[in-house]
């Protein structure tokens, strides 16, 4: 043998079979938790939906002012990162038309999601023109 004796060896496999049967117990545990979260998410979804719309369009609106911000700011243009947030601002205010069922958001995101639009044209025409 390598120098440990045969008790050493059944001490530490016992150690290691009661740590599976922890990490087994953890995961049984945590299986549950994660399928009442999402059983109660599933029974909300149109809560779930109205919320996550309304945050996709606050979203979308600090888009288009740190945009608006970097261009109306002075100093050094970031047309990058200007263009960037219109873009992403632009697919946040389509994902509130398609979802939302409050006909007041889905105006309100189509009028963002135009703003974000004309403003990539401008910004767009200002990096060309340079």
């Amino acid at each position: 043998m390598s120098g440990e004796t045969l008790g050493a060896k059944v001490h530490a496999a016992r150690i290691a079979a009661r740590v599976a049967a922890i990490a087994v117990w953890s995961a049984q545990r945590l299986g549950r938790g994660l399928a009442w979260i999402g059983g109660g998410t599933w029974r909300r979804r149109g809560a779930v939906v109205a919320v996550l719309a309304r945050a996709a369009w606050w979203g979308a609106l600090v888009a288009w002012w740190s945009a608006a911000v970097s261009v109306l700011g002075g100093g050094l243009l970031d047309l990058d990162r200007a263009l960037l947030s219109c873009v992403a601002g632009a697919i946040a205010c389509a994902v509130v038309v398609a979802s939302s069922r409050a006909s007041r958001l889905r105006w309100l995101g189509g009028a963002l999601g135009s703003l974000h639009g004309a403003s990539a044209v401008v910004l767009w025409f200002v990096g060309n023109a340079a």
